[in-house]
């Protein structure tokens, strides 16, 4: 199974190198990153440019909605699971094994952890 993780972001730099690490320290890998930019400043451009590589997929658009951003990732995935990660929100280093397991287990097309699974 392929897992996809999608983030999208607007000016926020600051959280995304914590959000990335906490996606390498993850039990269970994830295939791609897609990373969403709502057209902010050149310093995410930068960021990603400076810490690529080939599991991220950058795409920069004038969207205007969080929700607008999450469908364009929607569109670019190829995972057979698209995780929804906040910018803000740092993971624990079995969450995607966990959703995955949990998804898989009760053969679920759609799973969402509480806040307890983070």
């Amino acid at each position: 199974m392929r897992i996809s993780i999608a983030m999208t972001t607007y000016n926020g730099a600051d959280y995304l190198l914590e959000q990335l690490e906490s996606l390498r320290t993850q039990s269970l890998m994830a295939d791609e990153v897609i990373i969403v930019d709502d057209s902010s400043t050149f310093e995410i451009e930068e960021f990603v440019a400076i810490n690529d590589n080939r599991k991220i997929n950058y795409i920069k658009k004038q969207l205007g909605s969080n929700s607008s951003a999450k469908n364009c990732a929607l569109e670019f995935a190829k995972g057979d699971y698209i995780v929804f990660v906040e910018e803000n929100v740092r993971l624990r280093s079995n969450y995607l094994e966990n959703l995955y397991s949990f998804a898989e287990e009760k053969n679920l097309d759609i799973s969402i952890l509480s806040r307890e699974g983070y």
